[in-house]
């Protein structure tokens, strides 16, 4: 288990593991759109909570027509969805290495929280509308 906490850890430090988790789940067509109330570009920042998780990182996502977007890529509404109402969904990775996630968004800001069993490390993140 120290291995893998070391991974991540690694991972988190270097900035690649949570676009390294979208960027592995592009390429699904959206069916289902989140509506248009929370298009526009947010600012997203994700926090592990202290000791062996702790970490901080900001990256920046866009709605587009009720679609999530990362660097312009569309993510797959199976990873990040985002519902009418605003409630938020995340469900990045597989197998034991999986990040699950809830929380809502207004049409200013959110927050949420995720867990990463296989890591064992829990986090929130929080976002604001550019």
């Amino acid at each position: 288990m120290a291995v893998a906490r070391h991974a991540f850890w690694r991972a988190v430090r270097s900035g690649i593991l949570i676009p390294a988790l979208l960027l592995s789940l592009f390429g699904f067509s959206a069916d289902v759109r989140s509506g248009e109330n929370f298009d526009g570009n947010w600012q997203i920042s994700i926090f592990g909570a202290p000791g062996h998780c702790q970490f901080g990182y900001r990256m920046k996502m866009t709605i587009d027509n009720g679609n999530v977007l990362y660097r312009g890529r569309q993510v797959s509404p199976h990873a990040i969805y985002v519902s009418t109402a605003g409630a938020v969904t995340l469900r990045l990775g597989t197998g034991k290495y999986t990040v699950v996630g809830t929380g809502a968004i207004d049409a200013r800001r959110g927050q949420g929280r995720w867990t990463a069993e296989g890591f064992r490390c829990t986090g929130w993140w929080r976002a604001v509308r550019q």
